[in-house]
């Protein structure tokens, strides 16, 4: 099964997508797992590797039943794009992310 998994987590020093100072971050992902327990297990892997600890799962959906819809990274294409990319050996992959400084400094654009 492929799931559809938006989280937030903390961004380590070292993460390579700690590129402005952030803290943290935000992300859509596309993840296979037999279930949502291995789904879920495959992405705690995923952020470990790359230096982004999990603090919270936003939505986790089932994509064979999830409507694409015109969220950042929820769309038709960043969803297809994404499942090209995923393989047995690269079972996540991020269909959007932002860093927490790139999220304000966007919401201050779009507010401002």
């Amino acid at each position: 099964m492929i799931w559809i998994i938006d989280f937030r987590g903390d961004l380590s020093e070292s993460s390579q997508l700690n590129m402005n100072g952030s803290t943290a971050m935000r992300a859509v992902s596309i993840v296979h797992g037999i279930d949502v327990a291995a789904a879920l297990t495959n992405l705690l892997i995923h952020t470990k590797k790359h230096g982004i600890t999990l603090n919270r799962i936003n939505r986790c959906l089932d994509l064979s039943i999830f409507t694409p819809t015109d969220d950042v990274g929820y769309t038709s294409k960043e969803i297809t794009s994404a499942l090209k990319e995923l393989t047995p050996e690269s079972p996540v992959i991020f269909s959007y992310a932002i860093s927490s400084e790139a999220e304000d400094d966007e919401a201050i654009a779009i507010n401002g």
